[in-house]
């Protein structure tokens, strides 16, 4: 049965022009050394939903690393950001089990205060079809571009008094100012209910530019998976956190060079 949030969607939006984006795993460098050796992305059981699921992003790398690792300098680089970039058209729709306009797992502790009390995050579940993710950015954002930017192109008082979850979400838009909030707030979490195959799924890989002097992972990304390796720049004594920039640039002119982000 669609959400309140969904059923708001369908009414706003028909058939939205948009195209289908990639999808994103991010995690530290520390973990991502697994998933080269194992050559995907394995389920793992959920706190929040008590199940094995596989966690995506939809179009965007959405990272946060935590405050006392992302104060660590350039010399700790296990914890710069790894993002496995997947192929937008070979995410079948069976594995899919859950979409949500946001990171369901931080909802209690980031969101909660822009919400009302009575509110789940099952409110806002968008089911499991691209489709109403498309309808999500083209409401709210208006364009691909916008989306992966994080500008929504409505007002606060755009949506009507009683959409309270439409409402709700737009706060959450519009939630600035705290070190604690960040931009898996606005980015499409779909979980998936089996592994990943990379060698079937790899797009590309943004990870630090000294990754690829390993040749074991030289080897993988180019000549085993095809992939194309997204390099970003990290420097002497820059702090973790700061590299979250420089990864979000790479990938954007990635996307844009491949046309993701057209209007």
């Amino acid at each position: 049965m669609p959400s309140p949030f969904a059923k708001y969607l369908n009414t706003k939006v028909k058939a939205p022009k948009l195209k289908l984006l990639p999808f994103f795993h991010s995690v530290e460098a520390l973990r991502a050394g697994n998933i080269f050796a194992d050559g995907s992305l394995k389920l793992r059981t959920c706190p929040v939903f008590k199940e094995p699921l596989v966690y995506l992003f939809y179009g965007r790398p959405a990272y946060k690393v935590g405050f006392d690792k992302g104060s660590r300098g350039q010399g700790d680089l296990f914890y710069c950001p790894v993002v496995f970039v997947l192929k937008p058209n070979n995410i079948p729709l069976s594995p899919i089990k859950r979409i949500y306009p946001f990171d369901t797992g931080a909802f209690e502790d980031k969101y909660r205060d822009l919400v009302p009390p009575e509110f789940s995050f099952e409110r806002f579940f968008l089911g499991t079809s691209n489709v109403m993710t498309k309808k999500l950015i083209k409401f709210f954002f208006g364009s691909n571009e916008d989306y992966f930017r994080g500008k929504t192109c409505l007002q606060k008082n755009a949506v009507e008094w009683n959409q309270m979850e439409a409402r709700s979400y737009l706060n959450i838009l519009h939630m600035v100012g705290t070190s604690s909030f960040d931009d898996r707030a606005y980015t499409a979490e779909y979980q998936l209910g089996s592994d990943v195959d990379l060698a079937a799924n790899i797009l590309a890989v943004a990870m630090p530019e000294e990754a690829l002097d390993a040749p074991d992972i030289y080897d993988l990304v180019i000549n085993k998976w095809k992939a194309t390796p997204l390099k970003y720049m990290t420097y002497h004594c820059g702090n973790i956190s700061t590299f979250h920039g420089a990864l979000f640039s790479t990938i954007h002119e990635f996307l844009k060079k491949r046309k993701y982000l057209k209007r």
